[in-house]
């Protein structure tokens, strides 16, 4: 297809357009920011539980590394699948998290299966 544009120029202000565009390239920059620092926090995330897991797998909370589970972990607990941990796993699993963030949990850390 082939279309034709036809402005009437004393309409369309170019250093209008201009500084549309330098925003527009201003914010993709940020834009693409956010997105590298979005997948440097998954990739994080991911190895601390891909290690937490295993350390479950370890003390018996689940069966497998293949095994969906329900995770709630604050300061004071954590809990799989609503069972509460006994509390030295409950302080390792709070070390695992310090290790792969550099801080303590601010908060609640919860994973549903569904």
């Amino acid at each position: 297809k082939h279309f034709d544009f036809k402005f009437d120029s004393a309409e369309f202000d170019m250093s209008e357009l201009n500084e549309s565009m330098k925003e527009l390239k201003k914010n993709m920059k940020g834009l693409k920011i956010e997105v590298h620092d979005m997948k440097g926090e998954m990739k994080k995330l991911n190895l601390f539980l891909n290690e937490l897991k295993s350390e479950l797998v370890k003390d018996g909370y689940i069966n497998s590394d293949d095994e969906e589970y329900d995770l709630e972990m604050t300061t004071a607990i954590t809990k799989v699948n609503d069972r509460v941990v006994k509390q030295e796993h409950h302080k390792k699993y709070l070390e695992l998290y310090k290790k792969h963030y550099d801080k303590e949990i601010d908060g609640t850390i919860k994973i549903d299966r569904d």
